[in-house]
């Protein structure tokens, strides 16, 4: 397979130095975070490690359900003891109906890591703001994040048409393609992320992909093509960036600054009430 292809109109400004660490002690870190360039991990490895992942997210849905349910399930504190399982849970204080136009489950940012971005890989801009990411952004975030969270930088791709393994050639971050998920497991992973990016250089028309990270209450990091015709303001209810560089400094903040975290999970929740 042929790598993604480089983005046309987004050019590389951000230092290639070292990379983002090795992966912490989580299943969803199975994937090589190895520094300089080096070479992606083996099909294989990235297989299991989505595969670990949705093992721990369905173990975590079912022992909701069962507690949901007030049954006792032996599964769930089995499940529990899984160390992919920790980030996600759901929320110990237990939500009451969470209703799918305003959900509020998930945990707080200082609980949350990694990054989503969702998307279909037969699109074109898609596939560019992945390579976008994996060369210029996430490296340049790694760089200058506190030692203790480094490892935790774990970029989770969501999407139909999963891009080729040859697509994390010189990945420096940890990657995972999850592939198509269910709404269910979807909606558990963006109770555990902390930022959600649209890097896009194309497109037009709503973004599906922010709207539903704002309805999520996961802020949102987005270049103005993304943002284009979805209500946004930067600083209010996202953050919006016109380079690499420029991403990267905002993805980096949104992922340390707690308290900028709360405020445009709210503005984007508030967004979706104004305008969806």
């Amino acid at each position: 397979h042929e790598p993604l292809p480089r983005p046309l109109h987004y050019g590389s400004t951000t230092g290639k130095g070292g990379g983002g660490g090795a992966a912490g002690a989580a299943a969803a870190t199975a994937a090589t975070a190895a520094t300089g360039g080096a070479a992606a991990a083996p099909s294989s490895s990235l297989t299991t490690a989505s595969e670990e992942w949705l093992a721990a997210a369905t173990a975590a849905l079912t022992e909701a359900e069962a507690k949901q349910a007030g049954s006792s399930s032996s599964s769930g504190s089995a499940a529990a003891t899984t160390p992919a399982l920790a980030p996600l849970l759901p929320p110990t204080s237990s939500s009451s109906s969470a209703q799918h136009h305003h959900p509020r489950e998930g945990r707080a940012c200082p609980d949350r890591s990694g990054v989503l971005f969702v998307g279909n890989f037969n699109h074109l801009p898609n596939q560019q703001a992945v390579r976008t990411l994996l060369d210029d952004v996430l490296p340049a975030v790694a760089d200058v994040l506190p030692s203790e969270q480094r490892s935790s930088l774990v970029l989770h791709i969501v999407g139909s048409n999963r891009a080729p393994d040859a697509a994390l050639a010189g990945a420096r971050v940890t990657t995972i393609f999850h592939g198509w998920l269910s709404d269910a497991h979807l909606r558990l992973l963006y109770g555990s992320v902390k930022v959600v990016v649209a890097p896009l250089l194309s497109g037009a028309g709503v973004k599906g992909k922010i709207n539903q990270a704002m309805l999520y209450g996961v802020p949102v990091v987005a270049t103005p093509v993304a943002a284009e015709g979805m209500h946004l303001a930067d600083g209010v209810n996202a953050l919006v960036a016109s380079s690499p560089r420029e991403f990267a400094e905002r993805t980096l903040r949104a992922y340390t600054d707690c308290a900028l975290w709360a405020r445009l999970a709210e503005g984007g929740r508030a967004n979706i009430r104004d305008f969806y």
